[in-house]
């Protein structure tokens, strides 16, 4: 098994992560991010994206499944998730169910932005 480069960046900020300021921060790294949700123990099938992902928990949780690299990945309220074009992966809501902003990335270089090491806005 190979592992797969991702990034996850785990919240330490405390409590003062807002949805807004969630949209913020990935718009200040060109992303375009979209609202959604998902009810406790909600699963969605093993798939491949042919983009980036980017995946910010507003709140509650998300587990992916990433099989083929045997992780299992558990995001809570805060967390981000940088999921690379190509990987298989499957998700399962969290009992308190889910609120997110995701974006995609193209598969260009040139429109990919590197990940950033500090976030502006003092959050």
């Amino acid at each position: 098994m190979s592992k797969i480069t991702k990034h996850i960046r785990k919240w330490s900020g405390g409590t003062g992560l807002t949805d807004i300021a969630i949209r913020n921060l990935m718009r200040t790294e060109g992303l375009q991010p979209f609202a959604w949700s998902g009810t406790p123990g909600q699963m969605d099938h093993l798939h491949t994206a042919s983009y980036r992902r980017v995946v910010w928990v507003a709140d509650g949780s998300i587990t992916f499944n990433l099989p083929h690299e045997g992780q299992q990945l558990t995001l809570r309220k805060g967390d981000r998730l940088d999921l690379p074009p190509g990987v298989a992966h499957r998700a399962v809501v969290g009992p308190a169910g889910l609120v997110c902003l995701e974006a995609h990335s193209s598969l260009q270089k040139n429109n990919l932005l590197p990940y950033p090491q500090k976030y502006p806005y003092g959050i």
